[in-house]
């Protein structure tokens, strides 16, 4: 019996002086490739960029009371735009799409071209700045150019065109 008795403690100190079991190391699963030729941006990035789509770039004035022009022109009937209000917010977002479509193209090559640097190994700390800034730059624009959109279209409507707009929209009464 003293065998195994000694077999017992010898198995408890070796597993003791083992540690706790540890988990094997894992590696990051690797990127899935975005299904895009430009590999910075999404496919449906790309899209919105292209289509001059906003893509939340107004959720601050959108929810605070400051229509966009795309639902104020869907809601034209609901919300009683008189012709003359219904052309202005047309020609608001006529402005602001042509703005944006502009500024997502200039964005789409300055995504490309920083993909590129990189893909090459051209890439230097300077030069990422440069680029970096730039795209900064344009994105800010196409930003502006979307919540100008919504302070333009606000503008152009009565306080109970807006009130009625916030409620259509699922925002309660907003705060302006």
């Amino acid at each position: 019996m003293r065998l195994p008795a000694r077999l017992l403690s010898l198995g408890l100190l070796v597993a003791a002086c083992a540690g706790p079991a540890r988990e094997p190391v894992r590696t990051p699963a690797p990127i899935p490739p975005l299904p895009s030729p430009l590999r910075g941006l999404s496919a449906a990035e790309v899209e919105a960029l292209k289509a001059g789509d906003g893509a939340g770039a107004a959720r601050a004035a959108e929810l605070n009371g400051y229509p966009g022009p795309k639902h104020v022109i869907e809601l034209a009937d609901s919300l009683a735009l008189s012709p003359e209000q219904r052309a202005g917010v047309e020609a608001s977002r006529a402005r602001m799409l042509a703005t944006a479509r502009a500024l997502g193209a200039e964005i789409i090559a300055g995504e490309a071209g920083l993909e590129a640097a990189f893909r090459e190994g051209a890439m230097g700390a300077e030069e990422l700045g440069r680029r970096v800034r730039a795209l900064a730059e344009l994105r800010g624009r196409l930003r502006l150019a979307h919540l100008e959109a919504h302070l333009e279209t606000a503008a152009l409507l009565t306080a109970e065109q807006r009130q009625r707009y916030q409620h259509l929209r699922g925002h309660g009464e907003g705060h302006h």
